[in-house]
């Protein structure tokens, strides 16, 4: 799964690639200025629902494991009518925004998710014992998406202190998760318990990039407590595993449907999102500012590739 370095490095390009960027009012997404702290949370999507956790919520990582997985068309078709509704209210630039965004993080977990799960497969075989390899193998794209974008290591990448700082938007983005877990998965959840989600998932970001020198810790924690680097895999550390970013091009297959094989390295896949995702946020921009919801997804989930039993 891409992770946040990942999605953010992601969803700034198309949004700088794509997108006009009025100097004196920021970016505009058909001709709508957007608000940048919202469209920047979105680019995490559901996966801040799984960091509620560290915020001492328990309930909300299982709502994001149901997002990820199921109801994929209809969750973007009720986005787009909730933001119809509230047009005209205060909340509508934030939630507009953050639909936005929010396709950035869907196209690229979708389109890379099949690459990661075959190659966590593998790797698997290999220590049948080892339950964090989906980790580590998220946290060695972040190093090397810092390296390979920024000449950075990973402990350098800045997270933007309107991701960190500015709370004026988590409240329109809570309401709309309130509305979707309500009409759509028939599960209730006050806005209080989901602005959870925004504490716990900064406090998470700030933790995953080692530039304390935790990775030892990390290690002492896992060979006495875990056996399976638990801990360790969730750092972003110096060094990586190169063979993650497949620059060799070795065959992979999407585990759901394996009759076909690929040979795309991350980076391409990467590349290749990213027109994708441009069109998908032309085309929800429109059907909201129109004030006519559409399908705009084709069936796949968030978790597309991942296997019966994972």
């Amino acid at each position: 799964m891409p992770a946040h370095i990942t999605h953010s490095i992601f969803g700034n390009e198309v949004l700088k690639c794509r997108f006009v960027n009025d100097q004196s009012k920021g970016y505009a997404i058909c001709g709508y200025s957007i608000s940048q702290p919202a469209f920047e949370w979105a680019l995490q999507g559901p996966d801040i629902l799984f960091f509620a956790v560290l915020a001492g919520n328990k309930e909300l990582p299982q709502y994001g494991s149901i997002m990820h997985n199921s109801k994929t068309d209809e969750l973007f078709i009720k986005m787009q009518e909730y933001a119809v509704n509230i047009k005209d209210t205060s909340d509508f630039k934030a939630v507009f925004s953050y639909i936005c965004g929010f396709v950035c993080h869907y196209v690229l977990d979708k389109n890379c998710h099949p690459y990661v799960y075959y190659f966590q497969k593998e790797k698997k075989k290999l220590n049948p014992r080892h339950h964090s390899v989906h980790n580590k193998i998220e946290s060695d794209i972040d190093s090397a998406m810092a390296y390979c974008k920024y000449g950075i290591k990973p402990q350098a990448f800045q997270i933007p202190d309107r991701l960190l700082n500015e709370q004026q938007e988590y409240l329109p983005i809570a309401r709309l998760y309130k509305y979707l877990l309500n009409n759509l998965y028939g599960i209730k959840v006050t806005e209080q318990e989901l602005l959870t989600a925004f504490k716990g998932s900064k406090r998470y970001y700030k933790l995953i990039i080692d530039r304390l020198g935790l990775g030892v810790i990390a290690r002492i924690i896992d060979f006495f407590s875990f056996k399976d680097k638990r801990v360790y895999s969730l750092l972003r550390v110096k060094r990586y595993n190169r063979w993650v970013m497949n620059y060799e091009h070795r065959a992979w297959r999407n585990l759901q449907r394996p009759e076909i094989t690929f040979t795309q390295s991350f980076d391409e896949l990467f590349e290749a999102s990213k027109p994708e995702a441009a069109l998908l946020i032309q085309k929800i921009a429109s059907s909201i500012l129109n004030g006519t919801p559409q399908k705009i997804t084709c069936g796949d989930s968030f978790d597309n590739g991942k296997p019966s039993r994972q």
